[in-house]
Parts: structure tokens; C-alpha cells; sequence
């Protein structure tokens, strides 16, 4: 088990992040280590993105992913809750040299809370190490653009709105069960104990005092996900859990509507006009993100339809709904 404690300042700095780095961290290193957990599709698509040329390094990386690690500083930290892929890959690329020796050390050592031994000595990425700390860092910057471009982008739409409507259904959850329920509640390896957060996982024990916590809804399934640096780290970082989306899927039958709760019910209710988020949230006494959060299931389920007028989306009724 793995503990962060946190403190009052601590868990006034926790927060929600969307990051595309980290996204693609979380794809590969899925894709190296538990690839049965990756939907046939995205398996598909990442294999295919790094089969193509000018991907080594991120090769590399996936080839010993059984050590449970791929460096920390691909992934920086976001300095806002939805950062812009080139503002994160320029940070990747220019990471304090301190820093990216620290972790290559951790790639042909092994972390301390993951697999230990000399795990990491493909030829490729002892040279990578070889070619200096900032040159590492430029070239694996360049490569997750490639591998983004490749196996992501022309997705990341459609995974923001799930991610973004993930966040709003935990922030609901936080302000109507409390922090706590709502951290234990992201995945079952995690705990809010006694002013501090229990990570379950087969790795040694250990701990760590942070000044915040980051919370990143990820895409797949299995294991959480995590960046935690140990007592002694170089230019430590908050700590990052990756946990993964609530499945909002509705479940439909080919003879009966698909069930819905009182919020939603409510939100039909009132689109017999058309009306905006910030709107049905005046109207019904709710946030904004949490009617969000329910206007996009209900989209996904086709009861309602939107349209975007200036810098405005408008729901109403889908023709189904008869509206």
C-alpha cells in the first residue's frame, strides 16, 4: 500500500485535471503491461501508431513497461485544469535536466514503489540515456507528438466530453457526499483514511506528504494509475492518480425506453423550449456542471439534440422525445 498524507493546505490544493500527455502515458503504458484491459480497437490503433517510423523511443519505453514505469516527466504536470497539448510538450521538452537524469535512472533501475532490479536495458533506451538529459527529453517531446497525432487526436473530442462529464459527476458527488466518499469512491484500490489517501496495489509499502493532490479521469480500465514521488525525489511533484471514468452508459433494451432518474426526467421536463445549460441550471437550482453532466448522458442516449449558437450550446427534445 501506498499512502499520501495530506494536510489542510493539502487538501485545499486537491484538484480535477485533463491532460492529453497523460492520456497518452496511460495508452502506452497499458498497451505494454495490460494490454487485455485495452478494448480491441484501441489496441489496434496503438500498435499501428507505433509500427509506423520515428517512434524508438516510446518503442523502448513500452517494451520494458513490466516495470510498472514510464518517466513521470512525459506527463508534466498541469498547470491549469485543461492545459493545450503544446504547452504540455514543450514543458515535456524542456524539463529541468535534474529532473529527466533522475527518472532515466529510475527506467535502468526500477522505481522503489514498482518492480525492482535492473529492468530497463533494452539497447535502445541505454543509448537514449546516453544521448544527455535535454536531448532525452527534446526527443521524446517530438515522439509524443507523432504518437498523439497518430492514435488520439482525432478522438480527444469526444474523450474531453467524457472526461469533462466524469469530473462534473464527481464534483456532484463530493458537495452531496462529502470529499471522502467521493475519493473512495474512485476506484476500489482507493481509501480516504484518517487524513490521508490509501493506494492498495502490489507494490512496497511506502508514504508520502504532499502540498496537493491531482486527479486525472483516465479512459481504460484496470489498475490505477499513478505518480508519486518517494521521500529524497529530485524536484518533487504533486502527486497524480489516474482513476478511471464512470461508466455512464445507458443500459437500453430493445422494448423498453431507458430508465431515467429524477434529475433527468426534470431536464426533459423542462427542454420542451430550447434552453442552455447555464438556463436549466437557474431554473432547476443545480451547477451548471451538474446539468451538464446529465445533459450529455441524455445525449448519448438521443433523447436530446444541440445546436450552437455564437459561443452558446442549446438542448432540446430529439425528434424521438417528440420535441
Amino acid at each position: 500500500m501506498i499512502r499520501v498524507e495530506l494536510d489542510a493546505e493539502g487538501v485545499a490544493g486537491m484538484r480535477f485535471v485533463v491532460s492529453q500527455t497523460k492520456l497518452a502515458k496511460e495508452l502506452l503504458l497499458k498497451f505494454g503491461i495490460y494490454p487485455y484491459v485495452l478494448p480491441a480497437v484501441w489496441r489496434h490503433r496503438t500498435a499501428a501508431a507505433l509500427a509506423e517510423q520515428g517512434l524508438p523511443l516510446l518503442n523502448a519505453l513500452v517494451a520494458q513497461a513490466a516495470t510498472g514505469y514510464i518517466p513521470d516527466f512525459i506527463s508534466p504536470e498541469p498547470a491549469c485544469f485543461d492545459e493545450d497539448l503544446d504547452d504540455q510538450l514543450h514543458r515535456v521538452a524542456t524539463a529541468p535536466t535534474d529532473r529527466v537524469a533522475y527518472e532515466a535512472a529510475i527506467i535502468l533501475d526500477g522505481h522503489p514503489w514498482c518492480l525492482k532490479g535492473k529492468l530497463g536495458q533494452a539497447p535502445m533506451m541505454i543509448k537514449a540515456v546516453q544521448y544527455g538529459e535535454q536531448e532525452l527529453a527534446g526527443r521524446l517531446a517530438a515522439e509524443l507528438k507523432v504518437f498523439w497525432t497518430r492514435a488520439l487526436a482525432a478522438h480527444w473530442p469526444r474523450i474531453k466530453e467524457q472526461m469533462h462529464a466524469d469530473i462534473a459527476l464527481r464534483g456532484a458527488q463530493a458537495a452531496r457526499d462529502g470529499l471522502a466518499t467521493m475519493l473512495s469512491g474512485l476506484a476500489p484500490s482507493l481509501r480516504w483514511r484518517d487524513g490521508g489517501l490509501d493506494l492498495t496495489l502490489a507494490a512496497d509499502e511506502g508514504s508520502a506528504s504532499a502540498d496537493g493532490l491531482l486527479l486525472a479521469p483516465g479512459l481504460f480500465r484496470g489498475p490505477v494509475a499513478f505518480a508519486i514521488d518517494p521521500p529524497g525525489a529530485i524536484r518533487p511533484r504533486l502527486p497524480m492518480i489516474t482513476y478511471p471514468i464512470a461508466d455512464t452508459t445507458p443500459t437500453q433494451s430493445s422494448t423498453r425506453p431507458p430508465r431515467l432518474g429524477a434529475t433527468r426526467a426534470q431536464l426533459l421536463q423542462e427542454i420542451t423550449t430550447p434552453a442552455s445549460t447555464t438556463e436549466l441550471a437557474r431554473r432547476l437550482n443545480l451547477s451548471p456542471g451538474t446539468v451538464s453532466y446529465h445533459l450529455q448522458a441524455l445525449h448519448r442516449q438521443g433523447l436530446i439534440k444541440r445546436t450552437r449558437q455564437a459561443q452558446t450550446v442549446i438542448y432540446q427534445r430529439s425528434d424521438q422525445m417528440g420535441g
